[in-house]
């Protein structure tokens, strides 16, 4: 039973909301996408993650985690390798 104005609970999980940092940044809004996914009868009952990829194509990979992971691989190189 669904009351009037409640949609079925969406679960998002750390690798979903990683996606989701490479989406917001197009101007669409989290509660676009929630509203989308329960509107879409066809891909409703699929995956977030397979839902976000068919519909929102990544521009490009998340800058932010590529800047940490950069810094992190900079940080281990002086620690195994002395400052250069």
């Amino acid at each position: 039973m669904i009351l009037a104005g409640l949609e079925p609970l969406q679960l998002i999980d750390v690798e979903k909301l990683e996606i989701l940092e490479t989406i917001l940044p197009q101007g669409v809004s989290l509660l676009d996408i929630l509203q989308a996914r329960a509107a879409e009868s066809e891909r409703r009952n699929i995956s977030p993650k397979n839902f976000l990829i068919a519909r929102y194509p990544r521009e490009d990979a998340n800058e932010f985690l590529r800047r940490e992971y950069q810094a992190i691989g900079e940080h281990a190189k002086r620690l195994f390798f002395g400052a250069s």
